[in-house]
């Protein structure tokens, strides 16, 4: 279940880049048979992205307005990053099919990614209405009202997504993280512990649960949960600062410095790693790199947009996870 990625892809999905990415493909990928195409575009087996562009853009030749196909290609585009695209496809998607589900379900993702969660919602709900019985569409739903600081309505969709499958363990793992920053440890011990009993190799849930051992005093096995989440997941950047900030406060800079350095090293852009990393070497002697590092902390800091919020502190969890891409056999 990846860190949760999944989203829906009808016998295939969506589609990538622009003619930029058709020219680095192969030629035979570049301009595929009609069998080909369809094959690419809409098959079930793993189809690589490049190819699956290429397929649906090659059946869209054809017949513009073939509605699985730039549904398909629409999602695609969203996993390049490119939402003008994706928007553009999976609107047309729509209109020409209103009754897929899996269409409304991936703009509503595409409108996630952008941090439209009111549109967002809105095409869930569309989705949910289509087909009721789809765990994964209230539990992204339940994520976009977690972003609106909705609680209640998110934990509903949580508790929805739990009830028609009790083997999803994302949505118990967002549910335990909302439960968590509602304050109800007990509630999100017990969710978290669920999901990884479901998925032990769960990276994310290890970190908030050492998160609640650590709030609770458990420093042994809140350390223990960082350090499996880390081994799960050595790129998580949160977790990593999480644990140095427990080191540091336990005065074991050496360790504490290994992990802000794991924690820039994946992502850069945090003013407050830079900072607790300028601390953390100017006890330890290392003044140059130290004052390096507080120049970084300033510059971060100022290149942070307004409507950005600021650099998540250790005490945060890892963010609440959106499924991203599921496959279907409806052609």
């Amino acid at each position: 279940m990846k860190y949760n990625h999944e989203v829906g892809i009808r016998a295939g999905l969506c589609a990538i880049g622009t003619a930029l990415i058709l020219l680095a493909l192969p030629a035979a990928a570049q301009s595929p048979s009609p069998a080909q195409a369809r094959q690419w575009c809409f098959g079930t087996d793993k189809v690589g992205d490049d190819r699956r562009l290429a397929g649906c853009s090659a059946v869209l030749q054809a017949n513009p307005s073939n509605a699985l196909a730039l549904a398909n290609r629409g999602e695609i585009f969203r996993r390049k990053g490119d939402a003008e695209r994706a928007l553009a496809d999976l609107n047309r998607a729509i209109d020409l099919d209103p009754n897929d589900a899996i269409a409304w379900y991936n703009r509503g993702i595409a409108y996630d990614d952008l941090g439209d969660r009111d549109h967002a919602i809105a095409d869930y709900t569309r989705a949910i209405r289509l087909k009721p019985n789809d765990a994964l569409y209230y539990n992204n739903r339940g994520n976009s009202y977690i972003g609106k600081n909705d609680y209640a309505r998110a934990l509903a969709d949580y508790d929805q997504a739990i009830k028609l499958d009790r083997t999803f363990a994302l949505a118990y793992f967002n549910r335990g993280t909302a439960y968590r920053e509602h304050g109800e440890a007990d509630r999100a011990l017990a969710d978290l512990d669920m999901a990884i009993k479901l998925d032990p190799n769960y990276g994310p849930a290890y970190g908030n649960r050492a998160r609640i051992f650590r709030d609770k005093g458990e420093r042994a096995r809140a350390l223990a949960d960082f350090g499996k989440s880390l081994q799960l997941t050595p790129n998580n950047d949160r977790d990593a600062y999480a644990r140095a900030s427990m080191y540091f406060d336990d005065h074991d800079y050496a360790r504490a410095l290994e992990d802000y350095d794991r924690a820039i090293k994946a992502n850069a852009s945090y003013a407050g790693v830079f900072n607790a990393r300028c601390m953390t070497r100017a006890i330890l002697g290392q003044l140059q790199e130290a004052l390096a590092d507080c120049e970084q902390s300033l510059g971060c800091a100022r290149a942070i947009p307004t409507r950005w919020t600021a650099a998540p502190s250790p005490t945060s969890s890892s963010a609440i996870s959106t499924r991203r891409l599921r496959t279907t056999t409806r052609r």
